[in-house]
């Protein structure tokens, strides 16, 4: 009998809060009909060693050559046998309802193929619903606690299978070349297809954000950080463009108004915005040298599909 959700964790360089998260998960309330897949993107027997036999005992245990994030959730994905499908990420404590809640609202909303609940952290909910609201579409079902969003973070999202296998996956070459932004790809791809992503207000998830580990994007240094976003950005408007990866003027407008023709940049000093300039300039020269060898899978951006990708 197949499970009724396949839930897929990717980590790397994590124990304690993957340990955490699979306790958390062996009690929900349906734990009997959940598939545990963690893809392991650490070294060859690094999980086993940390965590022993008894945490792993039922989980199904996928191994990954090289730490890359959208390749470690495509896998999964094509490891796992359920309908439904839940990524969380190994710093997410779910409550022992989370999975059944998700399987309620994914289950009695026709509409709904991705379900997205909130995520919060220690600044608490109502911050984190503060943050979500720019984002809202202003579509709304189940008296306006399931709201339509343009886009979120991918660290817990839930989605009908055949609604994941149509979105095309998340895009591994993009991650693997600036180590964030895949999840911001893979949702405005979905939007330009016509696909709706959804948010429950009242489903909710604590992100633990002092975990260190992952792609470190929250504890690496500012600079280090601002690079991978530059170039994360830079390369997605390379994807998605209709001119064979070059850039237009719209896209370099947004770029400039991104990187720093904003308020927070202009009153950083000159320095910053100097060093700023010089990022945003040398990513766009890089992304067009890189983006060069991979031109043919990305001419149609609509017609996508990264899980037909062989590597």
């Amino acid at each position: 009998m197949n499970p009724i959700i396949s839930v897929i964790i990717p980590t790397y360089h994590r124990t304690h809060s993957l340990k955490v998260l699979l306790k958390l998960l062996k009690e929900q309330t349906i734990a009997a009909e959940l598939e545990i897949i963690v893809v392991d993107q650490n070294d060859k027997g690094f999980l086993i060693g940390e965590l022993g036999e008894e945490i792993l005992n039922g989980v199904i245990q996928v191994e990954l050559e090289a730490p890359n994030v959208s390749t470690a959730r495509n896998v999964g994905f094509k490891q796992s046998r359920a309908d439904n499908i839940l990524f969380i990420d190994d710093d997410l404590e779910p409550e022992n309802t989370f999975c059944e809640k998700g399987l309620e609202i994914l289950g009695s909303n026709s509409e709904v193929g991705c379900l997205c609940p909130l995520v919060h952290n220690d600044l608490g909910k109502e911050y984190s619903l503060f943050l979500l609201k720019k984002k809202f579409t202003g579509r709304g079902l189940n008296d306006g606690n399931l709201r339509g969003i343009t886009d979120t973070m991918s660290a817990a999202v839930f989605f009908k299978r055949n609604y994941f296998k149509q979105s095309g996956g998340f895009d591994e070459l993009l991650f693997g070349y600036a180590l964030t932004a895949e999840d911001q790809e893979l949702f405005l791809r979905m939007g330009i297809n016509g696909m709706s992503i959804w948010i429950d207000t009242s489903f909710q998830i604590y992100h633990n954000e002092k975990v260190e580990g992952g792609c470190e994007l929250r504890t690496s240094p500012y600079w280090i950080t601002r690079e991978k976003c530059v170039k994360s950005w830079v390369l997605r408007y390379r994807i998605h463009s209709s001119n064979n990866g070059r850039l237009s003027v719209s896209d370099l407008f947004r770029l400039i108004r991104s990187s720093f023709l904003n308020t927070k940049a202009l009153r950083s000093g000159v320095k910053n915005i100097i060093r700023e300039v010089g990022l945003l300039r040398y990513y766009i020269r890089e992304t067009g040298d890189f983006l060069q060898p991979y031109l043919g899978r990305y001419e149609k951006v609509s017609e996508i599909d990264h899980l037909q990708i062989e590597k």
